[in-house]
């Protein structure tokens, strides 16, 4: 049986810190109507709003046992204490879309409720990063995030940008939105405020890629400096990926090698896509499709027969022409620009393809150039030109 996360209200007679603090050990609390929950499942506690304490999520336990409705929980002391910092307000995530009908107030007292999957990994990621100072990387993308805003014209609150950054980064998209005016202040070109004490790390990586000479942000160096600050970074937590979880606690079997392999090969898929999402710009390598739920991280040369999940061994293609790349019907010249659409293909539509100029990488690497030359190689229509 696969465990499940839970929001409970608790009694607001108590602060949420002493709360947390009274839960150093495993603790049994008594939870109404906890038929359905196991050991394994995850508790999100929140609190109602109080004179001194704001409305919000300020803990984070495992279900240890359960005998009828007496429940012995452990307090996940590195996520959220319960403190000013460590906490998830009400108002803040409210404004999110997946939490825009939450009033915690008004929720059961002490009984839990079942969470679905999008919003338990939500809540999961941001209990481990609320608190927390901005990574690197964290900057990074944030900044990526101010110059696409900036290239669209757009406002930098409650767009599809600021959203997915806040989805990427484990934060709340005010947040996201603060640090971005933060980077609209630092840019010569641009009017207007950002947040007063402006954090050392967006300074540091403004600085780090702006170009005085041009006036402008070196995007290419930016973008694929962040793929190397995240891809081997081994405690990146991936929203979204379904096999590998932040809260799975399931132990795996170290003689059980096909199982080990299985979860790093969903795990590494799940990180390729994740970076080539950058190299790319959000857009199919080939047809330049943005639309996010079809596109996908695939591999040149099979990661089957090379193990290689590298970004230089990836594309990112929409998924109908991620089939058609895998059959060998669609593929990218040896210049690893121009698109090349097998005469056997009938569909107008893809026929269409032949010969176009495909979504350029920031930079082609000499090994992304090489895998490309290998994978041509054994493609015998591709010698003879349409």
């Amino acid at each position: 049986m696969n465990n499940e996360s839970w929001l409970v209200r608790v009694d607001k007679s108590i602060t949420a810190a002493s709360y947390v603090k009274a839960s150093t050990i495993p603790t049994t609390i008594r939870l109404n109507k906890s038929d359905s929950l196991i050991t394994g499942d995850t508790l999100f506690f929140a609190i109602e709003n109080r004179p001194d304490q704001n409305a919000g999520i300020f803990a984070v336990a495992k279900v240890i046992d359960r005998r009828g409705d007496q429940v012995t929980i452990d307090m996940d002391h590195t996520k959220l204490k319960g403190g000013k910092r460590e906490f998830i307000n009400e108002s803040a995530i409210v404004r999110e879309e997946m939490f825009k009908s939450w009033v915690i107030g008004e929720m059961p007292f002490m009984e839990p409720i079942r969470l679905d999957r999008q919003v338990a990994l939500r809540l999961a990621f941001l209990s481990s990063k609320t608190g927390k100072d901005y990574t690197r990387a964290d900057s990074m993308r944030c900044l990526l995030a101010y110059l696409e805003c900036k290239e669209l014209k757009i406002g930098f609150e409650g767009n599809r940008i600021v959203n997915q950054v806040a989805l990427e980064t484990g934060r709340l998209e005010r947040s996201v939105s603060a640090k971005i005016y933060n980077f609209r202040s630092l840019d010569p070109s641009q009017s207007g405020d950002g947040l007063k004490g402006i954090a050392d790390i967006d300074e540091k990586i403004w600085n780090e890629y702006f170009n005085p000479k041009t006036g402008t942000i070196d995007e290419v160096e930016l973008r694929e400096a962040l793929v190397k600050e995240e891809f081997h970074d081994p405690g990146i937590f991936l929203p979204g990926e379904e096999m590998v979880t932040f809260f799975s606690y399931a132990t795996i079997n170290d003689g059980d090698d096909r199982q080990l392999s299985a979860r790093r090969v969903r795990r590494g898929q799940a990180l390729l896509r994740r970076n080539l999402k950058v190299i790319y710009k959000n857009s199919c390598a080939l047809t330049g499709t943005n639309e996010e739920s079809v596109l996908e991280a695939c591999h040149i040369n099979a990661h089957a027969e090379t193990g290689d999940n590298s970004v230089e061994n990836g594309i990112l293609l929409r998924s109908d022409i991620h089939i058609l790349f895998d059959d060998g019907l669609i593929t990218l010249d040896n210049d690893c620009i121009t698109v090349r659409v097998c005469p056997l293909v009938t569909c107008p539509d893809y026929k269409a393809l032949n010969n176009q100029i495909s979504t350029r990488r920031n930079r082609v690497e000499d090994r992304h150039k090489e895998i490309i030359l290998e994978r041509n190689s054994q493609i015998g229509w591709l010698s003879k030109r349409v």
